[in-house]
């Protein structure tokens, strides 16, 4: 009896050794792996700390889709929620895998997709990173999934979070919620045009527009299986689809080619699509102004996004959209501050005065009196300020669309908290010299006084815009 009782505690200790070293392996594992994985794998407002069932679009597909479409001007057009799953480079197979992750925890009844990679100019940018920096945000079988489209010897290496990130822990690859573009500012030695010219600058449109519409290639194998296992999916899951394409400088001939054939399976398929490289001239799309080249600026996010909007309301798209008062502040939030962006990079004078006008918060006006056209005299009046004309010096101070201070006399007044001055001298801001000089002049306050847009207008013919001036301003 002892013999047995001794045979069955030595298999008890036994067993009780396997759970320790496994628990320890288990609770070590996951330690480290948690320890290692890259911080944008589940960052801030990523799309997994989301609310369920909050998304009414999701946007796939490449950095250019990340720049080219913007949920701050989507929310701001339509009142509908999006989020951009898009990562560098993405391939479509890569895509359809982040369709399958987002539809874990989203609902939405509109998916577009950005359709870049489906070209051979998809060779430029592909790397391995196209499959590991998406993944951060997949889970599962997803996960897998996309690494499986690694070669096996470097996807062995990524098929667990320890493994994947312990050398790259320190890196940072975003996804676009409410997408960023400090880098990607309007370069200021483009300058402006003036306020009341026919000057015709140099035709910045991509508009290479090939008549071959591309017959004679076909799309690659993989990308045709995966747009095929998008469609199904969105079809499955009662999704409407619609794909656009982005201009950049580097669309040549063939890349053409399979640009229209993206949109030959559209047609095909009876699946919307918007191509922004035929509509380049129309919606005034220019390179360098709206886009750098490849992708696009916030200027060119405004144009691409607004006109997606619009698409979306004239065809009627059905949303059954839940609102969210955290998700509106959140919207709402960069909604002023990509207005604010936009300021900086309006190369047309007149959008920009119709963007004077429009601008909700703090405006400081201060004209010197030399020329005053028509364009001008209909600005001021839509502002209130109709009691300025030819030769007196004239400066006036709206806010919340409110004229709180307006005359040929110098202004100095408080202003939530501020100290704002208009004078002979220039406009100042808590003592601050914002400007001096010139003919006239706009100063742009966003409402928390963190941003402040400066421009002065020239009225000289075949000139550019006298100067641009932006400040980060801080108050303490």
């Amino acid at each position: 009896m002892n013999k047995v009782l001794k045979t069955i505690w030595n298999l008890l200790k036994i067993v009780m050794g396997v759970c320790v070293i496994c628990g320890s392996f288990y609770f070590g594992y996951n330690f480290l792996s948690n320890k290692f994985r890259n911080p944008d794998a589940d960052y801030n407002d990523s799309f997994h700390n989301l609310p369920e069932d909050s998304m009414d679009v999701i946007v796939l597909g490449s950095s250019h889709a990340q720049y080219s479409f913007s949920p701050t001007f989507f929310y701001e057009d339509t009142g509908l929620y999006s989020y951009v799953l898009g990562s560098a480079c993405q391939p479509l197979e890569v895509s359809y895998q982040m369709l399958r992750e987002a539809l874990k925890t989203q609902s939405p009844k509109l998916v577009i997709l950005e359709t870049y990679t489906a070209t051979p100019l998809r060779s430029v940018c592909e790397a391995d990173s196209c499959y590991v920096t998406a993944e951060y945000q997949m889970r599962g079988m997803e996960k897998i999934n996309t690494i499986n489209y690694l070669p096996e010897e470097k996807a062995k290496t990524y098929r667990n979070d320890f493994m994947n990130y312990h050398n790259d822990w320190r890196t940072k690859e975003s996804f676009d919620f409410l997408f960023e573009e400090d880098d990607k500012s309007i370069d200021p030695s483009f300058g402006y045009i003036p306020i009341e010219s026919d000057y015709s600058y140099d035709n910045w449109w991509y508009n290479l527009v090939y008549e071959d519409k591309g017959n004679d290639v076909e799309l690659d194998e993989l990308d045709l299986e995966s747009l095929n296992n998008i469609l199904n999916l969105c079809r499955d899951n009662n999704i409407e689809l619609l794909m656009y394409f982005t201009p950049m400088d580097m669309l040549d001939e063939l890349n053409q080619k399979y640009r229209y054939k993206v949109w030959e399976y559209c047609e095909e398929n009876n699946v919307k699509y918007v191509d922004f490289v035929d509509l380049s001239v129309e919606l005034d799309y220019r390179i360098p102004i709206h886009n750098d080249g490849f992708h696009s600026k916030v200027t060119g996010a405004n144009v691409t996004t607004s006109y997606l909007a619009n698409f979306v309301k004239e065809n009627n798209y059905e949303f059954d959209h839940k609102d969210d008062e955290n998700l509106n502040k959140l919207y709402e939030y960069y909604v002023d501050l990509y207005d604010y962006f936009l300021f900086n990079g309006e190369h047309n004078p007149d959008k920009y005065l119709d963007r004077v006008v429009n601008y909700p918060y703090l405006k400081i006006v201060r004209y010197r009196g030399t020329k005053l056209n028509n364009r001008l005299r209909e600005v001021f009046n839509i502002m209130g300020l109709t009691d300025l004309s030819v030769g007196m010096n004239y400066y006036a101070v709206i806010n919340n669309g409110v004229v709180i201070a307006s005359g040929k006399d110098d202004i100095g007044l408080d202003v939530d908290g501020h100290y704002i001055e208009v004078n002979d001298s220039g406009i100042y801001v808590d003592g601050n010299l914002m400007l001096d000089g010139n003919d006239l002049s706009f100063a742009i306050i966003d409402k928390k006084y963190e941003h402040i847009s400066v421009k002065k207008m020239s009225y000289v013919n075949n000139k550019l815009w006298d100067s641009d001036y932006n400040f980060d301003y801080n108050h303490k």
